[in-house]
């Protein structure tokens, strides 16, 4: 793939997706799905055959950080991250996000890019769903492990 094919990739991407600036995604290399942004990277010198998407996973400027931290990177150990992509952080922005490295060939289509980004977006918007749950069931633990070794 080419920048020019990557570009016009984009158009019809936004198109199939409802957006109304076609070029946006193209140009800017941004996108918003379901309350969710996304940074598309292509880069044809470096790799043409690979699209890098990284998703905005939660804000961690509040108290539950290193619990939430904890629970992303031991995700990437259970995790299929081929499939699924890698947590990781931004750290100038504070934010946890999803990095997804999308291996494309002659054939992709922006069907399958598309249906691909929705599912990375759904896939992150539940992770966020569970993570009162899992921050809870962590602290938890991490309690119930300091008064054991307390009473020891």
């Amino acid at each position: 793939m080419n920048e020019e094919q990557f570009t016009q990739l984009c158009r019809d991407v936004s198109f199939l997706l409802g957006e109304e600036d076609g070029e946006t995604l193209g140009k800017f290399g941004k996108i918003s799905l379901h309350n969710k942004a996304i940074t598309v990277f292509f880069d044809e010198e470096i790799d043409s055959s690979e699209i890098v998407l990284y998703i905005d996973m939660i804000s961690l400027n509040n108290t539950d950080r290193e619990s939430i931290l904890s629970i992303l990177m031991g995700m990437n150990l259970l995790n299929n991250h081929h499939q699924l992509g890698i947590c990781a952080l931004d750290p100038i922005r504070n934010i946890a996000i999803l990095k997804k490295n999308i291996f494309i060939n002659d054939v992709y289509t922006p069907d399958q890019f598309a249906m691909q980004m929705l599912d990375l977006v759904n896939y992150v918007n539940q992770i966020c769903t569970q993570l009162p749950e899992l921050i809870s069931n962590l602290n938890n633990s991490l309690s119930s492990r300091n008064k054991i070794s307390q009473s020891v």
